[in-house]
């Protein structure tokens, strides 16, 4: 396929779709920056203190950092858990547990427990981020109900959300460090609690709509992915496209098979699609826990309480091996750790005449971050089908916070995948970058070039 008929299939965003009125009026924005932080988090603690006041978050390396290195480590290594909320006292905190979280509880009583830990409010920032997002509470408008989001500048375009589409486009567009590395690995624990490898991949994430000088990008996100292990994948390289609007165009990807020495368009990377790159261990939109277009649901604001999520979970994050965890369905939480939060609550609910094997999901992001931190979803039928767990850590060198390391259990199978999870070895981690590498190597053209051997 030549190169400009594939660029053809990608189009790219445009910003004259029907848009919708901005959320909020000037009055109600100058909670922004008071009452309220620039992303619309409350700054007081609660009534029983047990969430604290913001205060700035994290913004100071803790002793033993060193920029550069792959792997961040723990701010907090004395914090000790507060409490342990398991299968046998779990209806006492129940009003601040997922589903998803009681369900493994009482599937699994002897393993899967909550460690509650002190609660840090490491979220922070660049100043250029924290002004955007003021500026988008009364300048940026929905394209249309779901379909994408026009005039916002980096940082979430609705800090003070109206709808659940608003919430969802928050989470897609959240602030994200430009220009970062990650090197992370794969894997599948079945139901006999066999650790099955799926792949390791040597990933760089370039996020235009979060750069200060890419104001008006069609881009959320450009991605490059190459897969270095097993051996039979090795070569195998994908670029993805991820958009500020998806009125006239769908997510974008490009695979190139060293096998087959050509890069194909991959449309079938999406909705309930299984994804490839995982083994099918994941569905195509559960990618950074929902990916792509919205139109196979109806989204719902429920509005916001506290839950005990995962939060600066370094430890599991970089210094944990899979293999000393996996259990079958499931995997030891005592590296794990949990803190009470302030949550956006949304639910997601299959439209009348769509199809998608999730009928129903519910969705946990954290109001600090606007991270979907945790989901739970339904099959057709009703039945309790999956659970997501995304852990969220804060870069301390470079003001953001991030959650690569996807958790899905998949309750029909009794199976349970680490997705991009970055304990392995020492060259696992992620780098975040002072400058952005040339814009061609997230392109379908980098690939052809992968081809010249």
């Amino acid at each position: 396929m030549k190169m400009k008929s594939m660029l053809a299939v990608a189009v790219l965003a445009t910003f004259g779709a029907s848009a919708a009125s901005a959320a909020v009026s000037e009055d109600e924005a100058k909670q922004l920056g008071t009452t309220l932080t620039p992303w619309g988090a409350e700054k007081a603690g609660n009534a029983e203190g047990t969430i604290p006041a913001y205060t700035g978050g994290l913004t100071t390396p803790p002793p033993g950092a060193k920029a550069g290195d792959m792997k961040l480590i723990n701010p907090f290594p004395a914090d000790k858990p507060l409490f342990r909320i398991d299968n046998k006292n779990k209806e006492k905190y129940k009003d601040k547990l997922s589903e998803g979280q009681l369900y493994l509880m009482e599937r699994y009583p002897d393993t899967f427990f909550i460690d509650v830990y002190p609660t840090r409010r490491t979220a922070a920032f660049p100043k250029y981020a924290e002004e955007g997002m003021i500026y988008n509470a009364t300048h940026a408008k929905m394209v249309g109900e779901i379909d994408g989001v026009e005039g916002a500048h980096p940082g979430v375009p609705f800090p003070i959300p109206k709808t659940g589409a608003e919430v969802q486009w928050n989470s897609n567009m959240r602030f994200r460090w430009p220009q970062m590395d990650l090197t992370f690995e794969a894997y599948l624990v079945d139901s006999a609690g066999r650790l099955n490898f799926i792949n390791r991949s040597e990933d760089y994430f370039y996020h235009p709509f979060s750069a200060p000088d890419k104001i008006g990008t069609p881009f959320t996100a450009r991605q490059l992915l190459h897969l270095v292990a097993p051996p039979r994948q090795n070569g195998t390289a994908v670029v993805t496209w991820n958009y500020v609007s998806y009125a006239k165009n769908d997510a974008s990807v490009w695979i190139y098979n060293p096998g087959q020495r050509r890069v194909r368009l991959a449309p079938e990377v999406s909705y309930d699609t299984p994804n490839a790159t995982y083994g099918g261990a994941d569905f195509g939109d559960e990618g950074d826990t929902f990916y792509g277009k919205l139109d196979r649901y109806n989204w719902k604001l429920i509005g916001k309480q506290e839950m005990y999520i995962p939060a600066n979970d370094y430890d599991f994050q970089f210094h944990t091996k899979v293999a000393d965890i996996a259990l079958p369905g499931s995997f030891k939480t005592d590296k794990f750790r949990w803190e009470l939060r302030r949550v956006w609550v949304m639910e997601a609910t299959l439209a009348p005449g769509k199809r998608h094997v999730v009928a129903r999901k519910r969705f946990y992001l954290d109001e600090d971050t606007w991270n979907e931190v945790m989901w739970s979803g339904w099959d057709a039928s009703g039945k309790y089908y999956r659970t997501m767990i995304s852990p969220q850590t804060q870069d301390y060198f470079h003001p953001s916070a991030y959650t690569p390391a996807n958790i899905v259990f998949d309750h029909s199978r009794n199976t349970v995948a680490f997705l991009a999870h970055m304990g392995c070895d020492e060259g696992c981690g992620m780098r975040s970058l002072e400058k952005p590498r040339p814009e061609n190597d997230t392109s379908p053209d980098y690939l052809l070039q992968q081809g010249v051997r």
